[in-house]
């Protein structure tokens, strides 16, 4: 098992990405498990350790029982040679129900983690660890360079500015993109006033840095980049495409600026994809709308807080979005026993979507 430490924003996805596409036809049976942070908290364990059975065996097996689809993972897997990527480990519990044991896969198995916390690697004794570093400068110049000017360097007028965006940056290719995708096209006006706002930040602080770029977004794209941190992340673009535009949003050009920008892609099958330290912002920025008391925030996307909002009666005209889905909470209910009557809505007047089990 291999394990790789990363910060966020560096570039990791990219990097695993490639290894997975250079090995792959080196094995028979793969699975690729992406953002298990997110994936946990949204859909629980059970999810991720039925994808990867589905993945191995090649067959859909919906299995309700954690301990079984452990059996099935140790027995039915241990004769195969196996290629699994562990995207965004949090916790090495949630290694245990995934791949607890080598045992459970043939000799030559190669099995690969990330994580942004060293102590995941060491509790589950991973063979080989990999720091993932920021990119060098000159190759932060040339990324940069592709998103701001569409090229592997800038024009000469712009030289002196780049290479100071550049070291303001710290190597950190997300940023790099999203910063230099705002600033295509921008007069160097434009480019000096950017300059100013981050060097007021602490040199380490990403989310600031991409802020600068989602306040140059305009209002119905950021409803849009919201939408998509708190709740659509992984949905098919084109039902949210038709919700947008009931809402009257003009959804075209604010998923291309979205994509644009790297806020977001779509993948092959349509599904929304947002880097994570993206929906760390998208939340963070709803979150600060009130930070205490979550009925006055935009959207309510953890189980938990939604549910002490309706049962207390405590909605507003604020709330636009509202999750009621249990994979959304570490906190367990028992849903059959909540009834979501009229009443309970009677307040969110401009409740948009609801999304529920």
């Amino acid at each position: 098992m291999c394990g790789n430490l990363w910060n966020g924003g560096i570039g990791k996805m990219t990097l695993v990405k490639v290894i997975y596409n250079k090995l792959l036809n080196q094995f028979e049976h793969c699975s690729f498990v992406v953002d298990i942070h997110a994936s946990c908290n949204r859909n629980g364990i059970s999810y991720l350790q039925n994808q990867l059975i589905r993945d191995i065996l090649r067959r859909n097996i919906l299995l309700h029982n954690t301990d079984h689809r452990i059996r099935i993972i140790s027995s039915e897997l241990k004769d195969k040679k196996v290629l699994i990527i562990l995207d965004d480990v949090d916790t090495a519990d949630q290694l245990v129900p995934l791949t607890g044991n080598p045992n459970w896969f043939a000799l030559g198995s190669r099995i690969f983690v990330t994580t942004r916390d060293k102590s995941v690697l060491n509790r589950a004794r991973v063979d080989i660890k990999y720091e993932l570093k920021e990119m060098e400068k000159e190759k932060s110049l040339i990324l940069f360079s592709r998103h701001a000017f569409r090229s592997d360097s800038p024009p000469r007028e712009f030289s002196a500015l780049t290479r100071l965006v550049v070291s303001i940056m710290g190597g950190l290719p997300l940023t790099l993109k999203v910063i230099g995708s705002f600033l295509y096209g921008k007069p160097p006006k434009i480019w000096q006033e950017t300059i100013d706002k981050m060097q007021e930040m602490p040199q380490k602080e990403v989310l600031e840095k991409l802020m600068i770029s989602y306040e140059g977004l305009e209002e119905d794209q950021r409803q849009m980049f919201l939408d998509i941190a708190c709740f659509l992340i992984g949905s098919d673009a084109r039902v949210a495409y038709h919700m947008w535009d009931a809402c009257g949003f003009s959804v075209e050009e604010g998923i291309g600026v979205l994509r644009f920008l790297s806020f977001i892609s779509i993948g092959n099958n349509h599904e929304l994809i947002m880097h994570d330290q993206m929906r760390i912002l998208g939340r963070e920025i709803v979150r600060a709308e009130n930070y205490h008391k979550p009925h006055e925030c935009s959207r309510l996307w953890d189980y938990e807080e939604a549910l002490e909002v309706l049962e207390s009666k405590k909605g507003t005209r604020r709330i636009q979005a509202i999750c009621l889905e249990e994979g959304n909470s570490n906190f367990i209910y028992d849903q059959g026993s909540c009834t979501f009557t009229d009443e309970l809505f009677r307040n969110l007047s401009n409740l948009r979507f609801l999304h529920g089990n």
